[in-house]
């Protein structure tokens, strides 16, 4: 049974996944960026050191325009 907290058997290749992700981030790709840190969320799902680097990529507006948008994440974590 795969386990899906932080620490699991997988989280060396979700924190792979993540550091690829940011390396085409930072690169200026967005796209292969999105796909990596989606296969790393998928490994651990509990990482939200991933899914919120998923969510400012995909809403920047929560992110970027003032402050964070607490409320908005409280949603999307329900």
């Amino acid at each position: 049974m795969k386990e899906d907290v932080m620490g699991g058997p997988d989280h060396q290749e979700a924190i792979r996944l993540f550091q690829a992700g940011v390396n085409y981030y930072n690169q200026g790709n967005l796209k292969k960026s999105l796909t990596k840190w989606t296969r790393a969320r998928d490994l651990e799902p509990d990482n939200w050191v991933i899914r919120k680097q998923i969510w400012a990529v995909e809403n920047p507006e929560q992110f970027y325009a003032g402050q964070v948008d607490s409320n908005w994440q409280q949603q999307q974590i329900s």
